[in-house]
């Protein structure tokens, strides 16, 4: 690889940024997540950047730089303490050069963002890591179909990875996770491997997150709901389901009994049939997103009610669905959620020139616990809700972000006049407080 050489025009650069890193308050070193692009026929020092990020642990790298195994190979030997490393490459590598010493020595997690084809490289990379990778994240909606029978993919199916405990596929690598289950603390799958999940339950003993996507019939997923509310380790579940799906023979009767799903703190749900989430009552939950805007609000102040121990809760909403009397309702629940702390709420509509009339913020004040407010309007410019005398909290709470472009706006308690006493502000306060020490 051709080493990158200043001109004499950037001596003097050179010779500032030397004395930068060798001052001990030097902020560069203090790095530890970057991202870079490598493009073909680019020059570039890997001594100069070997010297800049001693301390990086996570990389994202995007590589459409050489084809030859060693030059990417040596790329990565520059940054010695990396653990973690994203992919985003659309080059084939010949990998006849390939030298395990290269790898950097801690890296136990990765992460495949992007691969046009799954090579050799990939599978020397995974092989040479394997007895110490902890995470590994493929995904394969990038990868054609043309190389489901590749020597690659074959190869990469038989990876044996005994400290490997957070695992994010689908079904074109599912015998990773039939390789792996009983070790397993976070797995991310789709309804192909539903059934073998259901049938080896008993045997995720370690498994505490669980990321499903279902795509197929809804009705897949009753018999993990059932394990869920009987027997369950989990304290994070999110669901992903199919908005294609039809809801309408989705029968509740089929849970008499409400879903308790015991130990979960942290739920998250695209497109979850209203006729079961009405029937959620999970007392430990204290994490809830709402990733569909066709809820209503008397089925969202009745999970509310049913959640009195939230800390943070995210809500999509129609528009259509925000009522004057009924949202006035729902804004004084949630400012009597006794640990509420972050609230978000994303508003969608369709085109439209009716004025909208809501409360939905007008009691949020009254909170003795919340501290974020978070509201998209998903671009829906502010002189649309001109009617209405609510549509932003009122004091203590203060604007502290505006963005236009997104159509969010974000309030703390008390703007920026904040408490340092609170747990948030002193994570912050410390950081800046260290960053020079």
């Amino acid at each position: 690889m051709k080493e990158y050489q200043y001109s004499n025009d950037f001596i003097w650069l050179e010779k500032s940024l030397e004395d930068h890193l060798k001052n001990k308050y030097c902020i560069i070193k203090r790095i530890y997540r970057v991202n870079i692009n490598v493009e073909s026929q680019q020059e570039y020092s890997l001594t100069r950047i070997k010297s800049l990020f001693p301390n990086v642990h996570t990389l994202e790298l995007r590589w459409r730089g050489s084809e030859q195994c060693r030059d990417i190979l040596e790329f990565l030997n520059c940054f010695p303490s990396l653990f973690k490393l994203l992919l985003n490459s659309q080059t084939m590598v010949d990998c006849k050069d390939w030298d395990d010493s290269l790898i950097p020595p801690q890296l136990e997690e990765i992460e495949y963002l992007f691969k046009l084809r799954m090579d050799m490289f990939d599978v020397k990379l995974l092989n040479a890591v394997q007895g110490r990778l902890k995470l590994l994240y493929i995904n394969s909606q990038f990868i054609g179909h043309f190389n489901q029978d590749s020597d690659a993919i074959k190869q990469i199916l038989t990876l044996q990875s005994p400290k490997l405990e957070y695992l994010y596929i689908d079904s074109l690598f599912d015998k990773l996770f039939i390789n792996h289950f009983h070790q397993l603390k976070i797995l991310s799958i789709s309804n192909s491997n539903l059934e073998f999940l259901i049938e080896h339950w008993s045997q995720f003993k370690k498994l505490h997150s669980l990321i499903l996507s279902i795509s197929e019939s809804i009705n897949t997923l009753f018999p993990l709901l059932h394990l869920l509310n009987e027997n369950s380790n989990l304290t994070r579940l999110k669901l992903v389901i199919d908005p294609g799906l039809d809801f309408r023979d989705v029968d509740p009767m089929k849970y008499k009994e409400p879903l308790h799903f015991h130990n979960l703190i942290d739920f998250e749900t695209l497109q979850f049939p209203r006729k079961l989430m009405i029937k959620m009552i999970i007392p430990s939950l204290k994490f809830l997103y709402i990733g569909y805007s066709n809820i209503e609000i008397p089925s969202l102040q009745l999970i509310i009610n049913n959640h009195q121990n939230l800390v943070k809760l995210s809500v999509i909403i129609q528009l259509k669905n925000i009522h004057e009397k009924q949202s006035e309702e729902l804004s004084l629940s949630l400012s009597q959620l006794p640990s509420l702390e972050y609230l978000s709420l994303s508003i969608y509509h369709f085109v439209t020139k009716e004025k909208v009339t809501t409360h939905l913020l007008k009691h949020l004040h009254l909170s003795k616990s919340l501290e974020f407010i978070q509201i998209q309007t998903n671009g829906i410019p502010i002189p649309f809700f001109s009617d209405t005398p609510h549509f932003h909290p009122q004091l203590p709470f203060q604007l502290v972000n505006f963005s236009k472009l997104l159509g969010v706006s974000s309030f703390s308690r008390n703007g920026i006049h904040y408490d340092e006493t609170k747990p948030f502000y002193l994570k912050i306060k410390n950081y800046f407080k260290n960053l020079f020490n």
